[in-house]
């Protein structure tokens, strides 16, 4: 499940699940929870269009029902991977009418890790779309 921890400086936004040693490292493990974590917190920074895209992009990539896409939990055959993509389509779809996404992030090494990632599997699915990445640090510059 997604969830939120609400500090009195700071606010930790992530997936809230157990360790799941059973399917440690198999790529099987269900990515909803951690991509809709993200949601709420787009949603929490005020980003609530952003917020919107996320959530109707997991409702309709779940909705199709694909089994070869879907985890094992939700009675498919698919991986992380597979509805990691299968949720990125259909954002990326909507979006491919306008021949340009920008996917922005704010901060650390790994946001920047995280951000790449995205570009990269991006540019592999969908060849001719532009791609471009703006990377803030919590000081503002702009990286």
């Amino acid at each position: 499940a997604p969830g939120a921890s609400f500090g009195q400086q700071c606010v930790l936004f992530e997936p809230v699940h157990g360790s799941a040693p059973d399917i440690a490292r198999k790529g099987i493990a269900n990515p909803l929870a951690c991509i809709l974590s993200g949601a709420m917190m787009l949603e929490h920074l005020a980003e609530d269009a952003a917020s919107l895209r996320i959530r109707n992009a997991c409702e309709l990539a779940l909705s199709e029902g694909d089994a070869s896409v879907l985890t094992p939990d939700l009675g498919g055959s698919g991986s992380t991977t597979s509805l990691t993509d299968a949720v990125i389509d259909v954002e990326v779809s909507k979006l491919s009418r306008q021949n340009e996404l920008v996917v922005g992030t704010r901060g650390s090494q790994l946001a920047r890790a995280q951000t790449n990632w995205v570009i990269e599997r991006l540019r592999e699915a969908h060849a001719g779309l532009e791609v471009r990445a703006e990377i803030i640090t919590t000081t503002g510059d702009r990286l």
